[in-house]
C-alpha cells in the first residue's frame, strides 16, 4: 500500500506507460473488434480504461485538473492514445500539486466499505492492469501485434532469438 504520494506516482508511471504501449498498438480498424456477443470491443475497453481514470478519482474526491472526454469511443485509435495521456498526465499534475503523503489515509466510503485513498489508487492501477490484459489477449486474436508488458512478447522475444515455449 502506497504510505507517500511519491510511491504511487513510481508505479502509475510505469503501469500507464506499459498501458500506453498497449493501446498505442490497436489500429482504427481494430476498434470494433469483438469475439463474443457480451463483451466490450477493442476500443470500447481501451476507452473504459481511459474515461475510468478521470470518473474514478473524481467520485473519490481526488482533487483532478478537468478532463474532457467525449461520451462515445472515438473513431480513431490515436484519439484514444492521446485522451489516455492526458487523463494520466492530469493525475500526475494533481498528485504532485494537491496531494499530500497525509491525504493517503483519509477514510471513505467506497462500494459499501470503508477505504483509504492509498487504497482507492491501488484498485486504480489494478482496475488498469486488468482490462489492459483483456486488452493484449483479444488484440492477439485480432491478429494485432501485442507489445511486452512486463518483458518481451512473444514476437518481441522472436526478434530477439528467444525461442519462446508454446
Amino acid at each position: 500500500m502506497y504510505t507517500n504520494v511519491t510511491q504511487f506516482l513510481q508505479e502509475w508511471k510505469e503501469e500507464t506507460a506499459i498501458t500506453e504501449k498497449v493501446i498505442g498498438a490497436l489500429t482504427d480498424e481494430s476498434l470494433e473488434k469483438c469475439f463474443s456477443e457480451n463483451s466490450r470491443t477493442l476500443g470500447r475497453l481501451a476507452w473504459h480504461i481511459t474515461i475510468t481514470i478521470p470518473e474514478y478519482l473524481t467520485e473519490f474526491a481526488f482533487e483532478l485538473e478537468d478532463v474532457e472526454m467525449p461520451a462515445n469511443v472515438p473513431a480513431k485509435a490515436n484519439e484514444i492514445a492521446d485522451y489516455f495521456r492526458v487523463a494520466c498526465e492530469a493525475v500526475i499534475q494533481s498528485a504532485e500539486q494537491q496531494w499530500t503523503d497525509e491525504s493517503l489515509s483519509y477514510m471513505q466510503e467506497a462500494w459499501g466499505e470503508r477505504l483509504s485513498k492509498a487504497t482507492l489508487l491501488s484498485l486504480l492501477i489494478k482496475h488498469m492492469i486488468h482490462h489492459r490484459g483483456q486488452m493484449t489477449a483479444l488484440m492477439r486474436q485480432a491478429g494485432l501485434k501485442v507489445p511486452g508488458c512486463y518483458g518481451p512478447s512473444f514476437e518481441e522475444g522472436q526478434q530477439m532469438g528467444f525461442v519462446p515455449e508454446v
